[in-house]
């Protein structure tokens, strides 16, 4: 053969041998990374510039050195890279370095094994070794493609993607070995001798180089793993004390609740005590006692007690009941009580607000004013109840000669708790309760402040309006001040 012919021939051999490297590169980088989709999305790109390197490699190769052109091919593989995945330079020669290394080491692997057959064969055809050599490179990626662990990637290099200290630790064992592999593959004894020392030399500083970046590298990785550790523990921290305040606050609820419903049992079992005494006490008088003695018994009452005055009956009996005990509680403390009924309440029972809702609005209400009265200094000691038909409308009024409410008392109504008479037994279940009971059926609430205690007048008045309106509004003499607290969803007007 010609030396042209020769000189054609290795330059395809060369291609041939720097192509399947470039590509098998590109594809073990894809491979470490895990990154299935790039070739499809960028397979024209890679063509043109893989065979454009390929060329400028070959080139560099003849011109000046082999060793060059392994860096040369390293270096623009990188940026081929770096551009089709968008990773940073470094990272990207990082990755390339490594994936070049083990392609030359494959493709060593197979050289000798070709070297092998071939001199078993006494076989010395160009084209076929190389064909050979290509073949048995190929399989062999192929089989290191499967393996289980490099099949879904590399996980330590990506996990260490933005580890700096990591990179320069790699790349510096890679480039030791890659340039161990140029120089002992592309020179002979005589010709390393005279740069031996530097060899030498820049071998014990890339040692200590390496010993280096390890103490850092793995002091990095002590304090990224501590660091997650507190993380994780603060987390489990975090999340133990939501599920305490979790805890804390379902109890808080249930006790609220629990409270409102003892507060409620209170009024019904005061009631009902209060009727059981009264039926003991007259079938023990219808038992027990001659007629003479029960005339004389009446009069002695007569002269020494005030007799209640027969109220109104709803006709509805445990509404009936309440507002009997709610009259006998008003004598026991001196305090004068009226109810003017309008209208028929069993209809108001059945169609605006449960009984047992309204046995409970009338028993809070009139208990409240109870204790208002006796916080007073008001000679006037007077409650009277409306409950009916007010104005066209089904309502429940309540007006005393009391104290009036503390201005923070009523903004927190329906709130909080709130009570102005802790010291008399007083928890605010009671209003808590009410305005449960008016959001339920999206009644307003009224209340109006006549102003200070006066002999001859009403202070206030609570009224509940089925309007199905939901307000809470306050009809005030000193609805000035009032405003001044900025009260929040409450309708303050001047009275």
């Amino acid at each position: 053969m010609s030396d042209e012919g020769l000189i054609i021939q290795d330059y395809i051999i060369d291609f041939i041998r720097i192509l399947i490297i470039c590509v098998l590169t590109i594809i073990t980088n894809l491979k470490i990374l895990n990154l299935k989709d790039i070739i499809k999305k960028n397979l024209l790109k890679l063509i043109i510039l893989i065979f454009l390197i390929n060329n400028f490699c070959i080139y560099i190769q003849n011109i000046i050195n082999p060793a060059i052109s392994i860096i040369s091919l390293n270096f623009l593989l990188s940026l081929l890279f770096s551009n089709i995945t968008g990773n940073k330079i470094g990272y990207s020669i990082l990755i390339t370095t490594l994936s070049l290394s083990i392609n030359y080491v494959i493709y060593t692997i197979s050289t000798i094994v070709c070297f092998i057959i071939f001199k078993a064969m006494d076989g010395n055809n160009k084209s076929i070794i190389i064909s050979t050599i290509t073949l048995i490179d190929i399989i062999i990626m192929l089989a290191l493609y499967k393996i289980k662990r490099f099949s879904k990637g590399i996980t330590f290099l990506k996990k260490n993607k933005n580890n700096e200290y990591f990179e320069i630790l790699i790349l510096n064992v890679e480039m030791t070995f890659l340039l161990a592999f140029v120089i002992f593959t592309n020179a002979n004894i005589e010709s390393m001798k005279p740069i031996f020392v530097y060899i030498v030399i820049f071998s014990i500083l890339m040692v200590i180089t390496i010993q280096k970046l390890l103490q850092l590298y793995y002091k990095q990785e002590l304090l990224r793993r501590n660091t997650e550790e507190k993380e994780k523990e603060l987390k489990n921290k975090n999340k133990e004390l939501q599920e305490k305040d979790k805890k804390i606050e379902k109890l808080e609820k249930e006790n609220l609740e629990l409270n409102k419903k003892i507060h409620s049992i209170n009024y019904r079992q005061d009631s009902l005590t209060y009727k059981l005494n009264t039926l003991s006490q007259k079938s023990e008088i219808a038992e027990e006692i001659d007629i003479r003695d029960r005339i004389n018994k009446i009069s002695k009452v007569i002269e020494e007690e005030k007799i209640a005055i027969e109220l109104t009956k709803t006709n509805i009996e445990i509404i009936d009941d309440m507002l009997r005990y709610m009259q006998s509680e008003c004598i026991k403390n001196n305090i004068d009580f009226e109810l003017k009924i309008n209208g028929n309440i069993k209809h108001m029972a059945k169609n605006i607000v449960s009984k047992e809702d309204l046995e409970i609005l009338i028993a809070t209400l009139i208990k409240n004013a109870i204790i208002a009265i006796n916080y007073s200094d008001n000679i006037n000691k007077s409650i009277l109840v409306r409950l009916g038909i007010i104005d066209g409308i089904y309502s429940l009024y309540v007006y005393d000669t009391g104290i009036e409410f503390k201005i923070e008392t009523l903004l927190n109504l329906g709130i909080k708790p709130s009570t102005t008479h802790a010291d008399n037994g007083g928890t605010g279940m009671g209003f808590m309760n009410t305005f449960d009971t008016l959001n339920k059926y999206k009644a307003s609430i009224i209340i109006k402040e006549y102003g200070e205690e006066s002999k001859d007048n009403y202070t206030k008045a609570i009224i509940i309006k089925f309007d199905k309106n939901n307000n809470y509004k306050i009809n005030s003499y000193r609805s000035d001040k009032i405003k001044e607290k900025d009260p929040k969803n409450i309708i303050v007007e001047k009275l």
